[in-house]
């Protein structure tokens, strides 16, 4: 798979309406969940974020760089801009693709913001078969590959910078396995880690620090089997459970974002 390929050479307006779609679908929740009656919640998403308009236009002159020939030039020139030197870089992998999941995911956007705000240069892709990638799903074999592909391109973009692997349920149990083997990875964070019918017992060799944050109610990942495992886990970890919230941190989605950010905070030591 081409690497220009693998990373789409720019977002088409359909994947731009998606990503508008689920930002201001998570702010109006929070708005609602604040009180808020559903039309003033929407009306105070807009002010908040802009209008759609202003928001795609935004989102085109960050992600059209129209002058370069391929996008993996884009791609680094907008990384480059974004942060000419992080602390860390990070790549966030999205949930399971034949059930939804794409870069587009809240779960994956509210981790990729906490992230960049520790002053990280933070990466979402799709798996292969989803959106623009090329291919096909392979049930969890060549994502592994799609996410070294990520891995390497932070790394050559960013040399001599520690790398932070994260991912969010698909995404977490793919995710973490590449960041175990891989030594220029340095930290580890699962989200919605789906340990009732994924094995993990990958962790069981990885000193690497570790963060999972969970809701108390996952319906895909049991709390007390995630205990049980990151306990017997050797090297830092931390577990982080939010009380009363499903799978997808329905009404307290700031929570995971305090989560990872309080756990990447004053990381990397800086002289």
């Amino acid at each position: 798979m081409g690497i220009r390929r693998f990373f789409h050479r720019r977002r088409e307006d359909a994947d731009l309406a998606r990503e508008l779609e689920a930002h201001i679908a998570h702010q109006v929740d929070e708005n609602i969940s604040a009180g808020m009656p559903a039309d003033q919640a929407r009306r105070q998403a807009y002010l908040k974020l802009g209008s759609p308009q202003q928001v795609r236009e935004r989102v085109w002159r960050w992600n059209s760089v129209q002058f370069f020939e391929h996008l993996m030039q884009d791609l680094r020139y907008a990384l480059r801009t974004m942060r000419q030197k992080p602390g860390f870089a990070a790549v966030v992998c999205h949930p399971h693709p034949l059930f939804g999941g794409t870069l587009h995911n809240k779960v994956v956007y509210q981790a990729a913001k906490a992230l960049d705000s520790r002053g990280g240069a933070v990466l979402r892709f799709n798996f292969r078969g989803t959106g623009q990638s090329e291919g096909k799903h392979d049930h969890g074999q060549g994502e592994r590959g799609d996410v070294r592909v990520a891995v390497d391109f932070l790394a050559s973009s960013f040399s001599q910078t520690p790398l932070v692997v994260a991912g969010f349920s698909f995404g977490c149990w793919v995710g973490l396995r590449v960041g175990c083997e891989d030594a220029r990875v340095k930290r580890l964070i699962g989200i919605g880690a789906p340990v009732n019918d994924s094995d993990f017992t990958y962790l069981e060799k990885c000193s690497k620090a570790k963060l999972f944050v969970q809701g108390s109610n996952d319906e895909f990942g049991n709390v007390k089997k995630l205990t049980e495992l990151t306990n017997g886990l050797p090297g830092e970890k931390k577990l982080v459970v939010v009380d009363g919230v499903d799978h997808f941190f329905k009404g307290k989605i700031e929570e995971l974002g305090k989560a990872i950010s309080e756990w990447m905070e004053g990381w990397p030591a800086r002289d």
